[in-house]
């Protein structure tokens, strides 16, 4: 192996994230993670970085509340990527969707005060479950 700046470049960075990760109070430390498997397609998931909320296909739950009161709502990486994601893009309702160049959006009014995908939503968003779990979500948090 070829050891080179990108090499190390990548490495410093794994080891800031899992820091990062393992630091951070609402998140599950790797050391203390209990394997669990997918609820989707029962595969084992052996590292905490490979489970993911299963919303909308399961209620919403992050990985401490779920090892912290055994609920099983988690998927692992491949049903994130080809199950969740699909079903969440599913639930935006097509007339919300904006669609420009990265020059446009650079120039539109929303750079640089958009924080989210939501702020730009319009009200057909807040109907869907996705939409609805965001303002309870949001609604519990302040």
């Amino acid at each position: 192996m070829t050891i080179n700046k990108e090499t190390i470049k990548n490495a410093v960075e794994n080891a800031m994230l899992k820091n990062i990760f393992n630091d951070c109070p609402t998140m599950i430390h790797e050391k203390d993670y209990k394997v669990m498997n997918c609820v989707l397609c029962n595969a084992e998931m052996k590292t905490v970085h490979d489970t993911h909320n299963a919303f909308p296909l399961t209620e919403a739950v992050y990985a401490k509340v779920a090892q912290e009161t055994n609920n099983k709502n988690r998927c692992c990486s491949d049903c994130d990527k080809n199950k969740v994601l699909p079903a969440r893009l599913g639930n935006v309702s097509p007339s919300s969707v904006i669609k420009m160049s990265m020059s446009e959006f650079m120039n539109s009014k929303y750079f640089g005060k958009t924080k989210s995908i939501y702020d730009v939503q319009d009200d057909d968003f807040y109907q869907t479950e996705f939409g609805k779990q965001y303002l309870k979500d949001k609604k519990a948090r302040s």
